[in-house]
Parts: C-alpha cells; structure tokens; sequence
C-alpha cells in the first residue's frame, strides 16, 4: 500500500511524499525513525476514488493555492519547500495527492509549469501559460500573483451567479417535492373515498388520479427512474455535441442573449489583459482568452479573429467580425491599440462588463422569480381545482 505523509524534523522543517509499507502502523513506524513529528499520514488517493465525487477541487482551492504560493515565493522560500509547506495546510485530499505529484516532479529537475501540466484538470492551459511567461521571465512570484487577483475576481462572478440562481432552484425542488407528495399520498386516499361515494370523475381528476396512482403504486420505480435521469443528464453534460448545443443556446435565447454576450466579454477581456501584459504572445495570448471564456461557441467563432491576426490586422479589426463580441468593447479596445495601452483598456473593458453582468444578473431574477412564484401557484391551484371538482358536483346536486 502507498501512504501519502507529512512531517517535521528537529529543525522545524517541513517535508511530505509517499511512502509503500504493508499497513499504516508499518508505515508510521519508518517515519517516526526518519523524523521527529509525524503531522500526517493517509491512504494515498486512487485515481478513481469516492474522494474525487464527493469532494473536488474548486475553483477556490486553486486560488488559495495560488496565493499562498506567490506569498511564499516572494518571501524568498524555495519552490519545492514551499509546495511542501502548502501540502500540510491543504484540506482537500485530492489537492494534497496532486501537490505530492508537483513536488516529486520537481525534485527530479521538471519546472513548475511541467510539474502542473500533469493535472490538466486542475491547471488549465491559461494557468500554465502565465506560469510559463513567469518562469521565462523571471517574475513567477508576481505572475501567480496576477493569476490569484484573476482567479478572486472570476469566483467572484462565480459566486454572484450561484447565489442568484440558488433561490429559483430551491423554490422549483420544493414546489416539484410539494406536487410530488400531494398526488403520491393525497390521491389514493381521494381515489377511495370518490370510489366509495359512487361519484363520476371528470376528465382532469381521473388524469391526476391516474398518475398519483402511478407514483403511489411504482414508489420505487419512479426514484429508480429519477436517479436514471440524473445519470443521464450528467452523461449528456459530458458530451461534446450537447455542449456545444447548450452553448449556442445560450447565445441565441433572445432574454439571456445579452446576458451570455456580456458575460463572455468580460471574460475575454479579462483574461486576455493578464495573459497580454504578462508577455504571452497575442496569438496565443487570444485563442486562450477565448477559450477560457466559457463557451464552445464563442471560442470558436475566436479563430477568425486570430486567423485575421496572423495576416496583419489590428485585434480590434478582427473583433468587429465576430457575431459575439460587444460594439462598445471593440471601440475600447481600439482606442487602446491607438495609444499603446492595449492592456490598460482591456482591464477596463473587464471590470467595466463586470459591473454590468452584476446589474444585468439582478434583472434577470427580478424577473423570473415573480413569474416562477406565478406559474408554481397555477400548477397547484389547478391540481387542487381538479381533484376537488367531484366535491364541487356533489355539492351542486344537494
């Protein structure tokens, strides 16, 4: 068995790696020989294990680690000391098996970027690139610097958008749980007492008492089919063809239109400004941007641009040809070609289209919440309406 472990030694150092032994009790017992204080030792992380489903590196992960890294870095700590020191602050344990794998990789001469592009999961091309114009250039303390205030300002975004569609799905699980429990439980009771009254049931009740007797009848059919459902959209969110489709969608649905337009400007904008100032050439510096953005679609629709790009033309030329990009920013951004403080105006053109995805983003649930809370009432109320309507006819005849 492989152990992943961290320890001190008498001079307060701090080390991590992995160990074989038989058991956990072998393996302490070599450790406690090699150091003084044993901090940590774990089961090392299977590639595919429950560990990676039910807790996998996020978005913030990376940042901390980001910062801490470029905190230590400039104070003059070692890169691989440094790696090592991080592993024993690390919560994750999937990111503390990963830092293990970096830090190996170092001590047998690779460079960071190498050593990170053995988790592309984790460290994108962007994330890899700035790190490679870091280390090239001899700033990679300031580099990753730049990427973590990059990474802050997109979980940012990130966490404004969760939370505003936190409220809408919470309210649609329980309205859906709600209708599920009134026909699973409520039907079969009213289905018995109809039957036992004699009553004749109008079209809509015996739809509804059907299907309640359904979810009554096959309780376990339906969770079983519930959970397929699930399945298959987490299959169909893996491939690349529906991708893609969503992702059109999404440029095209005339309310969320200049919501995603918005969105991915902003993105691009952003990312190209850190990947162009940190000396990444603009080719490339552009098709990552663009790829980074979020969007299949958009992404593609870039390598026009940089097709344009590579036969002369200005970035703001080129960007007036794609369908997606905003009128306003391409006229930023041209303005910043002119005076020579491209990346200036492209932070602007970020921060500007954030502020504006914030105002956009708060529309937009203004508006679904108040039409959500109707449609949920009408759905209810109709199904109250039509399993009372036999009531209603008795009490007519009387």
């Amino acid at each position: 068995m492989k152990f992943q472990y961290a320890a001190l030694d008498d001079k307060g150092q701090r080390f991590a790696g992995v160990l074989e032994a038989d058991s956990k009790t072998a393996a302490l017992g070599v450790l406690t020989e090699r150091y003084s204080i044993v901090t940590r030792l774990e089961t090392q992380v299977q590639k595919f294990s429950l560990d990676r489903v039910l807790n996998p590196i996020k978005g913030e992960d990376v940042l901390n680690f980001s910062q801490t890294l470029a905190a230590m870095l400039e104070g003059g700590i070692p890169l691989k000391r440094a790696i090592d020191t991080i592993y024993h602050d690390v919560e994750n344990r999937i990111l503390r098996g990963i830092l293990l794998d970096i830090s190996s990789a170092l001590g047998t001469g690779s460079s960071l970027s190498e050593a990170l592009g053995r988790h592309p999961a984790v460290f994108d091309n962007f994330y890899l690139s700035m790190v490679k114009a870091g280390q090239d250039s001899g700033e990679l303390p300031e580099m990753l610097d730049r990427v973590a205030v990059f990474l802050e300002k997109t979980e940012q975004l990130k966490d404004q958008v969760k939370s505003a569609l936190t409220y809408p799905f919470v309210v649609l699980a329980f309205a859906g749980l709600l209708v599920a429990t009134i026909l699973a439980f409520g039907v079969p009771y009213l289905r018995e007492l109809y039957g036992g009254l004699g009553l004749a049931l109008p079209v809509s009740t015996q739809i509804l008492v059907g299907i309640g007797s359904f979810l009554s009848d096959y309780s376990v059919i339906c969770l079983l089919g519930l959970l397929m459902g699930v399945l298959l959209v987490r299959t169909a969110l893996r491939n690349p063809v529906f991708l893609e489709w969503v992702d059109r969608t999404k440029l095209s649905l005339p309310k969320f239109k200049s919501f995603h337009r918005t969105l991915y400007t902003a993105r691009f904008a952003r990312t190209l400004c850190l990947l162009y100032s940190g000396g990444v050439p603009l080719l490339d510096a552009v098709q990552l941007s663009g790829e980074s953005a979020g969007n299949r679609v958009f992404a593609n629709s870039m390598e026009q641009a940089i097709e344009g790009l590579r036969t002369g033309s200005t970035l703001s030329t080129c960007l007036r040809e794609n369908p997606y990009f905003l009128d306003a920013a391409i006229g930023m951004v041209s303005a910043g070609e002119e005076s020579g403080k491209l990346d200036a105006m492209l932070d602007k053109v970020a921060d500007f289209y954030d502020h504006k995805v914030n105002t956009q983003l708060q529309a937009l649930t203004a508006t679904i919440e108040p039409l959500m809370m109707i449609v949920i009432g009408l759905v209810i109320g109709a199904i109250i309406v039509a399993l009372g309507l036999p009531f209603l006819s008795l009490a007519s005849q009387m």
